[in-house]
């Protein structure tokens, strides 16, 4: 009977012992599980599709709203953001013709991206920079859509202090306060007295 009991007393220690581990795995189990469901969590919101592009949808309307007001002063035709499923696309709107930006001129899209950047910077919470740089930004428009965008310039000028402006064009040499110009000389680029 004493061998029994012994026995007994084993087996019960036992399976207090296998009871304990099976508890702390459980446990340990469970605080995985919470680690891997913050980290599935912590990838759907920073995924392409997540918090920045339900941030982005969220101001859409007063993004197209500031674009359209920007464009509307220029030229005669829109352009505005809209969402499908969860993709953005840019839409170009002449005469109730909407057209995915893709589909433009090359004078269409640099006027659009100007109204389009004019408009992020007037709805952003960031810091503004003082300084606005311009590369080349008038090659790709003919004569129709250069008065257009000699007006979009003199916005820029009023919302920014510096502007660099990068140019080949005749026409965008009245704009600046100031020109330093750059002429090839022996084969060297020289800064040239103006």
């Amino acid at each position: 009977m004493e061998k029994s009991l012994e026995k007994l007393y084993v087996s019960i220690g036992s399976f207090k012992q296998s009871l304990k581990s099976l508890f702390e795995n459980y446990q340990k189990k469970n605080e995985l599980k919470e680690q891997f469901d913050a980290y599935e969590y912590y990838l759907k919101c920073f995924h392409s599709n997540g918090i920045p592009f339900e941030i982005i949808k969220s101001t859409l309307n007063a993004l197209n709203a500031e674009i359209k007001a920007t464009l509307s002063k220029f030229v005669k035709f829109d352009v505005y953001f809209e969402t499908d499923d969860n993709k953005l696309n840019i839409v170009f709107n002449k005469g109730n013709y909407p057209v995915p930006i893709e589909n433009c001129s090359g004078a269409e899209k640099t006027i659009s991206a100007f109204a389009i950047r004019l408009a992020l910077t007037s709805l952003s919470t960031l810091p503004k920079t003082s300084l606005f740089i311009l590369d080349e930004p008038a090659e790709s428009l003919d004569e129709n859509y250069l008065d257009a965008f000699l007006k979009i310039l003199e916005i820029i000028k009023e919302q920014f202090k510096a502007i660099v402006l990068i140019s080949h064009l005749k026409a965008l040499k009245e704009i600046p306060s100031s020109n330093i110009e750059i002429a090839k000389i022996d084969g060297f680029a020289m800064i040239r007295d103006v």
